[in-house]
């Protein structure tokens, strides 16, 4: 675009000057395109402020050199000349690191790849030790930072060394590059307002504007290309920065990683701790279980002698009370006989007295014998109820072993059920040892709680069952105590029939004695009868011999005829009365032999009754002190499986407890490490991605780098060519060379 400015400096013809001002570049416009101006760096240029900053230039000497322009100024060419040398090796040093970058960019990408392949290969992501081994989902990337942490693979360590030391040779390039595109473009603005001062200080021609127009549109273009220079050296600052920050948050990593480890070493230490001291309390319950099974037997040994001097105590005890009894019923016999024998004293002074209570004593032993035949049968009809009762007392006894038996059988039962209960807790703390010792058992607590809510159940069970255990036994009891009551009553009533047997008999033996005593009275009677009858015979001998008195003795034969008729009638009656009474007597001694022999029976069967009583009581001693044997063995066992109920339930607790605490701990571990691994492996994939894309993007930046270095070596030479073509042209136009040095450019 041309533009027609008038200057009129003060002193000075004002003259036209035709300006050749570039268009203005727009924000993120190219400038320095390569078919505009052969070797321009196509980047993009942001507007930056104008720098200020003060120009190795100095106006002054440029507004002097333009005023005395002089072409035979022969001092300031050979400053120009001097600085165009120094530019030229400058431009050369820059070209020949251009190479060497070039070269060393090339060998860097080359062992990246040949990295990348060994990485790449099978097996290189499994050399990593024990710790990342034991878990198959490490990257490939986390294990080439752990084997190079650790002491790894040298030729990695060595490339990543040539790596770190290109990237620092880069680095320190770029910084000089940007250091020396800051001096050219402080060199091209300072060369700038020295032509801008110049333009618009003397008279120009439309050549020579146009000339320092396309000079300050290149000058232009250097700036911004030096400025992208300088903006890839801070990119790259900026990338080698946050790489910086990977490689931190990749040791942090590594240390969370260890801290990792040591916590599952620590988790394993407490593990065993767990396991030693579940081994202590297993041996703890073991000694436990021998001491309660010496206890057990001790104390069966104790039952046992207490149970036999108890037996030997009631057997003395009721041998003394039989003895008693035998002694009491000596005494109230003897008494009895000495009172029967006052009594038949009494009865013989009585009969000798009169003899007519004989007949009504004759009649009351009749019916003495009658009451005493029916006395006899209902003490029959009692004797076979008395072996009735006994039977059922026998029958009631075999139903009471039967159930003894039953009892025995449920307690054999509650014993097994014992063990078992024992068993199961062992079994449940073989479970808990196997749920401590393996890592992961959630299905193994599911079926240990099933077992152990079973197990609550089936000791309930058993509990209900030892309640009821106990109610039979109650119950039996009472049975036991009602059958003893039942025989302390037959023995009552057997005693009864005893004394009513011994009453009948001794009535029998006092009918018996007054039958004798009867007896001895028709004898005597008859003794009197056959007197009487030889003195009838004698006095009528007497008679015939005396011949005394006829008459008299008729008389007196008659009369003691008479009288000997009435002693005959008397002695007939008494005859009859003693046959009566003698049949009587026969009755009355075949109804006392019956009496007796029925007596006899009764007292043969009293004495097997009170044999078979005295049997059935020792059995009852006996099944008594079993029962109480089996009672307290019962009760000691029920203390024993209450006590090892308890124990176990505190054991079971403690163990759920440690089990589910040793479980929320693990859980709450492994939680916590599958939580620092997650978040190590997003981290780690987070860093691999955002390395592999700081990767990309370096190399992305480093081939960028690398053209735009080519194209920048191309609008280098273009450049020494232009300043050569602006020098002239400035050397045309002011008639003179700049005093000033040209600024080394550095090497990239």
């Amino acid at each position: 675009m041309l533009r027609s400015k008038a200057v009129r400096p003060s002193g000075r013809p004002s003259a036209r000057v035709v300006t050749c001002s570039p268009p203005s570049p727009a924000r993120g416009q190219l400038i320095g395109k390569p078919g505009d101006v052969p070797g321009a760096v196509s980047v993009p240029l942001a507007p930056r402020p104008r720098d200020r900053s003060p120009s190795p230039l100095r106006v002054s000497e440029l507004s002097r050199q333009a005023e005395r322009r002089s072409p035979g100024s022969t001092t300031g060419g050979g400053r120009d000349e001097e600085a165009e040398r120094h530019c030229r090796e400058k431009v050369q040093r820059l070209r020949d690191e251009v190479a060497a970058l070039t070269d060393e960019l090339e060998a860097e990408r080359a062992a990246r790849s040949t990295w990348r392949a060994e990485e790449a290969a099978p097996g290189t992501a499994r050399d990593t030790d024990g710790g990342c081994s034991c878990r198959g989902d490490v990257s490939p990337p986390l294990a080439h930072v752990l084997r190079d942490s650790r002491g790894g693979d040298a030729s990695g360590s060595s490339t990543g060394r040539r790596l770190l030391k290109a990237r620092g040779s880069v680095l320190s390039r770029l910084e000089e590059a940007e250091e020396g595109s800051r001096e050219v473009c402080r060199y091209a603005a300072a060369l700038r307002d020295a032509v801008h001062d110049i333009t618009h200080g003397g008279d120009l021609t439309c050549a020579e504007a146009a000339r320092m127009e396309v000079l300050l549109c290149s000058l232009v273009s250097v700036e911004a290309a030096y400025g992208a220079l300088g903006s890839l050296a801070r990119r790259q600052q900026a990338q080698e920065k946050e790489k910086l920050c990977l490689r931190d948050e990749e040791t942090l990593l590594l240390k969370k990683f260890t801290q990792s480890q040591l916590d599952n070493e620590r988790l394993s230490q407490l593990l065993q701790e767990k396991q030693a001291h579940v081994q202590h309390v297993t041996t703890q319950l073991e000694m436990q279980k021998d001491r309660v099974r010496v206890t057990a037997w001790e104390s069966r040994e104790l039952e046992g002698e207490r149970a036999r001097l108890q037996r030997q105590l009631r057997s003395r005890a009721a041998d003394g009370d039989r003895m008693a009894v035998r002694l009491s019923v000596l005494q109230k016999s003897v008494s009895r006989q000495r009172a029967e024998a006052g009594r038949l004293r009494r009865e013989v002074a009585t009969r000798a007295r009169e003899r007519e209570p004989l007949k009504a004593a004759a009649r009351s032993y009749k019916r003495r014998a009658e009451r005493g035949e029916r006395d006899a049968r209902q003490l029959g009809t009692r004797i076979r109820e008395t072996e009735e009762r006994l039977v059922e007392a026998s029958s009631a006894m075999g139903s009471w072993r039967r159930r003894y038996d039953e009892a025995k059988r449920e307690k054999a039962a509650l014993t097994a059920r014992a063990e078992l209960l024992t068993n199961r807790i062992e079994r449940l703390q073989d479970g808990v040892r196997a749920l401590e010792e393996s890592p992961s058992g959630r299905q193994e607590l599911a079926a240990l709680a099933a077992e152990l809510a079973r197990f609550r159940t089936d000791n309930e069970a058993l509990q209900l069952a030892l309640q009821e255990t106990e109610r039979r036994e109650s119950r039996r009891q009472e049975e036991v105590e009602a059958l003893k009551g039942a025989l302390r009553q037959q023995s009552d009533s057997a005693s009864q029939l005893k004394q009513q047997v011994d009453a009948v008999r001794d009535e029998a033996e006092i009918a018996r004695a007054k039958l004798e005593s009867l007896e001895a009275e028709n004898h005597r009677l008859q003794q009197q009868q056959q007197q009487l009858t030889e003195a009838v015979e004698v006095a009528p001998q007497e008679g015939a011999a005396q011949g005394g008195d006829v008459a008299a003795g008729g008389a007196r034969v008659r009369r003691l005829r008479g009288e000997g008729e009435q002693p005959r009638g008397e002695g007939e009656q008494l005859r009859g009365e003693g046959e009566q009474l003698r049949g009587e007597g026969e009755q009355l001694r075949g109804l006392a032999e019956e009496l007796e022999s029925e007596a006899v029976e009764a007292e043969r069967r009293v004495s097997a009754l009170a044999r078979t009583l005295d049997e059935r009581t020792a059995a009852l001693a006996q099944e008594e002190a079993r029962s109480r044997a089996v009672e307290a063995r019962l009760g000691s066992l029920q203390r024993q499986l209450r006590t090892a109920r308890e124990r176990a339930d505190v054991q079971v607790t403690q163990a759920s407890e440690e089990e589910a605490q040793a479980e929320r701990t693990a859980e709450g571990h492994v939680s916590e490490l599958r939580a620092e691994l997650r978040r190590a492996q997003t981290q780690l994939e987070r860093l691999q991605r955002s390395a592999q894309q700081a990767e990309r993007d370096r190399e992305s930046a480093v081939e960028e780098a690398v053209s735009r270095l080519k194209r920048s070596r191309d609008g280098t030479g273009y450049l020494q060519r232009y300043v050569g073509v602006l020098r002239g042209s400035y050397e045309r136009v002011f008639g003179g060379s700049l005093a000033m040095p040209v600024p080394p450019l550095s090497p990239v």
